[in-house]
């Protein structure tokens, strides 16, 4: 003999108004759990971009201390060591200039992730 089984009618109504919220909704809370991880993303990399340009602006300041204390000493000479200044100073350049394309590049990838989500 089959076991009947019988199910209250607001218990199933309940199930299926439950499941319609959840369906409903998945779109919306699963393009927000994307969004949220892309932006941690892009700010780790503009965090590293910004460590990056530090660790340069110290390496800057170590070489030219350096080259001023040895052309000061006559250990070096003037125009050599305007060189090593200059190429360090290049670098601090190309280090801000790659920090100001990173935030930028990111707060685009933001923009167009937000519009593509309806937001």
């Amino acid at each position: 003999m089959a076991l009947e089984l019988k199910v209250n009618p607001q218990i199933v109504d309940s199930v299926y108004t439950t499941r319609a919220i959840v369906l409903d909704k998945a779109p919306e809370v699963g393009g927000s759990i994307i969004y949220q991880q892309v932006a941690q993303s892009l700010g780790l990399i503009v965090q590293d971009s910004v460590s990056h340009l530090g660790q340069i602006l110290v390496l800057d300041a170590a070489i030219t201390a350096k080259v001023a204390e040895l052309m000061f000493m006559n250990a070096m000479d003037p125009e050599q060591g305007q060189k090593l200044v200059n190429f360090f100073q290049d670098a601090v350049a190309f280090s801000r200039a790659n920090l100001q394309e990173v935030g930028n590049t990111a707060k685009e990838v933001l923009a167009d992730f937000k519009s593509m989500l309806g937001g």
